[in-house]
């Protein structure tokens, strides 16, 4: 299996060194990969009582080595030369990131003062949202943060607006949520929550 090669070889060059400390130690991961080994070779003759335990051990030792690519990016604190020195293999091609989910307005909740609170459900894959708010005569406001509840104040009072989220990340923007209508007042407010 060539999982078990690279992982002992993995194991070899953490033994040396200033890698040595890392958590779990190289000789736990050893000893899991022995019985890994011998699992998958009863699992090649065919004995496939040995197949949940074996993919039990294969999770183990994958974790283990996860803890241990951890430490080993302490260890070199942002320094390529350190980490390529451990052993680990080097992907120097980044894996596209997805762009976000579609967004989902829950609710807004008009507050007085010309004030409202959005809330929306987290987006996955996002950095950070954008609420968008659109009301008459071109009113257009745009706001980011990274918590899926903002208050926005002055806004126009008496007036049917509108509101949307979107996900935003490195790879761009997701998809747009569908609008919830609101309106403010200056002391008191109303809403219909209408997704439009």
């Amino acid at each position: 299996m060539a999982f078990i090669g690279r992982a002992r070889q993995l194991q070899q060059s953490l033994s040396a060194g200033q890698f040595n400390t890392v958590e779990p130690q190289p000789a736990v991961v050893l000893a899991r990969l022995v019985e890994l080994e011998t699992l998958q070779n009863e699992c090649n003759q065919r004995n496939y009582k040995f197949v949940a335990t074996r993919d039990v051990v294969r999770a183990d030792v994958d974790s283990m080595i996860d803890a241990q690519c951890a430490c080993v990016n302490a260890i070199a604190n942002g320094n390529v030369t350190i980490i390529a020195e451990s052993g680990f293999e080097l992907n120097k091609v980044r894996e596209p990131r997805p762009l976000p989910a579609t967004g989902v307005m829950k609710s807004v909740t008009p507050l007085s003062g010309a004030q409202a609170m959005f809330i929306f459900l987290a987006i996955r894959f996002r950095d950070f949202y954008e609420l968008e708010i659109t009301g008459p005569e071109g009113f257009n406001r745009m706001i980011a943060g990274t918590h899926p509840k903002m208050k926005v104040s002055d806004l126009p009072v008496g007036v049917n607006l509108k509101a949307r989220v979107r996900g935003v990340n490195s790879a761009g923007q997701g998809e747009w949520s569908g609008s919830l209508n609101f309106m403010v007042y200056g002391n008191t407010s109303s809403q219909d929550n209408t997704t439009v």
